[in-house]
């Protein structure tokens, strides 16, 4: 009896860690897929935004301001015209409520409701503003090489963005030592996401054969049926990996779980 008690126990085990990993793994394609499948349907194709509604800065007048309901407001035209695409906002907004959700699955404490509710908030607003400064951040003083006047900014904005998600998923689970591991996970993600666009901007191959003439790996990748400029690739594929793997990173450490004692820390 022992013996199959024992054998019983062990695949329950098994089976809990299967579920667990794969919780983990569709927690962060759903973060990695909605961060970028619906910026690159809703980006303007073929033309920018309809005529009027986009106001660009000038040199007595630098804010760009775009129309909306008639009203001018001082936001980048093409970042707001994309995230008030429904495709988009709907897709950050479920996509955080499901993730939030899979966290109150797998740490099995706290609010099932408020994960959720604070998952899909949190994530559609965090990025909604890290799209609009982004191109107001400065770049930090990096060595000629590892300094990217694209990846740096991004790489702050992300970790903003992780961070604010991060502390707010762990309020909604209650979770121990909260701070220290939402900066964890944020500064994973913001390494990730920087790691990914400075090697599809070329700094890499650079370093590698010593030739600034190299052509960026972004442009060798397809346009995906569509005239998407290497800017917005850049975007779109770190907005893919890194969306993913801080996912992952963020699932583990909120929801890790005491060493033989399969209660959440």
């Amino acid at each position: 009896m022992n013996s199959i008690e024992t054998t019983e126990n062990q695949t329950g085990t098994h089976d809990s860690r299967r579920m667990r990993l794969s919780l983990i793994l569709l927690g962060g394609l759903l973060i990695g897929l909605a961060a970028s499948l619906p910026l690159g349907i809703a980006l303007p194709y073929p033309d920018l935004p309809p005529a009027g509604s986009c106001i660009y800065g000038t040199g007595t007048n630098p804010v760009e301001r775009i129309r909306l309901a008639g009203v001018l407001l001082p936001l980048p035209c093409m970042p707001t015209f994309m995230f008030i695409q429904p495709v988009v906002w709907g897709s950050f907004l479920a996509a955080g409520a499901v993730f939030g959700l899979i966290a109150y699955r797998l740490a099995g404490r706290g609010s099932q409701i408020l994960a959720a509710l604070l998952g899909g908030f949190s994530f559609l607003v965090a990025s909604f503003i890290g799209s609009q400064v982004v191109t107001r951040l400065p770049a930090p003083e990096l060595p000629i090489f590892f300094s990217s006047s694209t990846a740096d900014p991004f790489a702050i904005m992300v970790f903003g963005l992780s961070l604010t998600f991060a502390l707010a998923i762990g309020l909604a689970l209650r979770t121990r030592g909260l701070l220290w591991r939402a900066f964890a996970a944020a500064t994973l993600t913001a390494m990730c996401y920087w790691l990914v666009a400075w090697i599809l901007l070329g700094h890499a191959v650079m370093i590698w054969s010593h030739d600034a003439t190299t052509p960026p790996l972004v442009h060798n990748l397809p346009d995906f049926g569509r005239p998407i400029g290497p800017m917005m690739k850049t975007t779109l594929i770190s907005n893919l990996i890194a969306g993913m793997f801080g996912g992952w990173v963020t699932l583990i450490l909120l929801t890790v779980r005491r060493a033989n004692s399969g209660k959440p820390v």
